[in-house]
């Protein structure tokens, strides 16, 4: 894993995989991944009626 900060020199590949779910209310919520990492996730949602 690179330093915190630094960019890892690995080939890095963009990943766009829509998911679609249920929250704990009932509604139905759209999630777009764009990067899966050790570090975490980068999550795109529409943020409203949370």
């Amino acid at each position: 894993m690179a330093p915190f900060g630094t960019k890892s020199s690995r080939a890095r590949r963009k990943l766009r995989l829509q998911l679609q779910g249920t929250k704990a209310s009932g509604i139905e919520v759209e999630v777009l991944v764009h990067n899966i990492s050790a570090a975490g996730l980068l999550l795109e949602g529409n943020a409203g009626a949370w």
